[in-house]
Formats: structure tokens, C-alpha cells, sequence
């Protein structure tokens, strides 16, 4: 941080600083360290990186689980001379389907991919880039680092007669002895004007499901429930009663606090890493600015809708 952003009323020579993590009360938990696979794509400095780094964002596309639709300002985005800029028009929406089963002669897209045909996984993760300066072997390479990565790197194969079939998930919990607790239900519709959905900008796997690369092993995103992730170190040793109650009145880390902290180059912030060895978000250079764009404008919307649903407290118009 340059010196000009510590706080007011401290000296040069003994500096403090709050934008990255508000005084302590905005400690966000650690990141999981890269695989090497794309650690090494990214400090690598020859040809093959070369591309990468230039296609970075139609490789994350072509992998993530979700789409991204906005309105680019093509002055700036396709701009060849001078440093890269991503400047956006208007709202971002991120749509996937909400059947992991593509309609009849069409093409698996994002999540499907992952779950159908998956013999010919990477030829339709192919045809989903479009690029024609795409590697085949490097998306290959991070294709199966993904399937590496995932924790329920499985396949269910639809039914091939009139059955009906249950699948019922053990609870996450840690207790019950792994057995269901809640459940939701989930109705897939069929036919046209079923194919796409927006995804919720508040859930917690809105960035994973889309940076894929940048977390690939589906590190969660800001959402509105969200506690400094020091609280629960410190509350080891506090009885269970004090605890509820601590709980119960401790603010949520905002949106802007998340995402300042994690824009942030600092100890701490990858798993079991030293400062010198983590790769921070930076080095994912044009997905990085599609990223910081993307949190901008749910940030934007997040203010938006606070006056929209409290017209009743604040009296003014949107």
C-alpha cells in the first residue's frame, strides 16, 4: 500500500493502515493454494503461457459452470494498443441451465459439460471457446485439473428406463453420522424457455462458479451472513451460551470490506504459503479485470436494491 492510505493521524514513520482489513474486523479466511498445474502456467514466461495469458479469459469460459452476459465497451476491451482495460455497460447477468441435460440437438454449455457426454468433454469444451488461438492440449491439461480438484468428481447417467430414481446426499454437517437432516426440492423443467436461469449474486459460490480458474477448488464468495474469520479463533474458549450471543451481535462483513481485503497482497492469504510463494488474484492479468468489474457491478446492485427494499425508511427514489 502506498504510504499516502495509512490512517489519519499516523506518522510516516510508524504507519497504519485499515483499508484491507478494516482494524482487524474484516479477516477473511484463506484461500486454497493453486495446483501447480496453472501455478506454474502462470509464472512461466514461455510461448505456452505467452497464450494462455492472452486467452486466460476464454479458457475460464470454457470451464466455468456458469455465463456471463454484459455489454462490453469494445472501444476499451478489443483496444490492441496500450494496456488492456474490461469496461462494461450497464448490469452484468451470470445464467446457467437449470437442467444439467441439454435439450435435443443442442450442444452441452458450462455445467452441462461436466456431467453429459462426457467422452467427448473436452471436443464440446472446445466448440463452447470458439478460439481458434485456444491450445487443445493446455485445455486438456486444465480439464483434468479440475476433475482432480473437485470433491465429487462423479458422473450420474440418466435413467434408461421409466424409474424413478432418489439420490439422497449425507449431511455436511459433521454430525448425524453423515445422514440427511434437510432437503430441498428441485423441480427441472422441460422444453423451450426452460434453458437458462440467473444465478443469485449473493450465494456464496457466485464467484467459484464462474472464475473456475481463480478458484478451483470452489473457495466462496462474499454473501450477506458472512463473520470475520478471526471471530471464530477467538471464540474458541468462550462458553457455548456467551458464544450465541457474541454471534448474535457481531456485524457481517460488507461487500466492499470483502472484496478490498481480497484484493489484497498480504500474509496469510493463500493456505499454508509464504507470502514470497502465493500467487494472488493479480496474476490472472485480463481475468483479473473482468473480476474486479464483475464484483464492481454486484456491488453496484447490492447499494441499488438497499434503496429499492427500503423506501419505507430512507424516502428516496431510485
Amino acid at each position: 500500500m502506498w504510504i499516502e492510505e495509512r490512517k489519519v493521524r499516523t506518522s510516516r514513520a510508524n504507519p497504519k493502515f485499515q483499508m484491507c482489513c478494516q482494524d482487524g474486523q474484516a479477516i477473511l479466511e484463506p484461500i486454497h493454494s493453486l495446483p501447480n498445474t496453472i501455478a506454474d502456467i502462470l509464472r512461466g514466461n514461455d510461448n505456452a503461457s505467452k497464450e494462455f495469458k492472452s486467452n486466460i479469459q476464454t479458457y475460464n469460459s470454457a470451464l466455468s459452470f456458469t455465463s456471463m452476459k454484459a455489454d462490453l465497451d469494445q472501444r476499451y476491451t478489443n483496444n490492441q494498443t496500450g494496456a488492456y482495460a474490461f469496461r462494461i455497460h450497464g448490469g452484468v447477468h451470470h445464467l446457467m441451465s437449470p437442467t444439467l441435460i441439454p435439450e435435443e440437438n443442442f450442444r452441452p454449455k458450462f455445467a452441462q459439460i461436466y456431467i453429459f457426454d462426457s467422452e467427448n468433454e473436452l471436443n464440446n469444451r472446445m466448440n463452447v471457446a470458439g478460439n481458434p488461438n485456444v491450445d487443445l492440449s493446455i485445455m486438456s491439461t486444465l480439464q483434468n485439473m479440475m476433475h482432480e480438484g473437485s470433491p465429487d468428481a462423479r458422473r450420474y447417467n440418466r435413467p434408461t428406463t421409466l424409474e424413478i430414481g432418489v439420490l439422497i446426499v449425507g449431511g455436511d454437517d459433521g454430525g448425524s453420522n453423515g445422514q440427511p437432516k434437510n432437503r430441498d426440492i428441485v423441480l427441472h423443467l422441460k422444453g423451450p424457455g426452460n434453458d437458462l436461469t440467473r444465478i443469485n449474486e449473493i450465494h456464496q459460490r457466485f464467484d467459484p462458479l464462474q472464475y473456475v480458474l481463480m478458484f478451483p477448488f470452489g473457495d466462496p464468495g462474499w454473501h450477506i451472513n458472512l463473520k470475520s474469520y478471526n471471530s471464530s479463533i477467538m471464540e474458541t474458549d468462550i462458553d457455548a451460551s456467551a458464544e450465541d450471543t457474541n454471534q448474535n451481535t457481531q456485524k457481517s462483513i460488507t461487500i466492499m470490506q470483502y472484496y478490498s481485503s481480497r484484493l489484497m497482497i498480504r500474509e496469510g492469504y493463500q493456505q499454508n504459503l509464504p507470502r514470497e510463494q502465493q500467487i494472488s488474484l493479480h496474476s490472472f492479468g485480463k481475468l483479473f479485470h473482468q473480476y474486479i468489474v464483475d464484483m464492481y457491478a454486484k456491488m453496484e446492485q447490492q447499494r441499488l436494491n438497499y434503496i429499492r427494499f427500503n423506501q419505507d425508511l430512507l424516502r428516496a427514489a431510485v
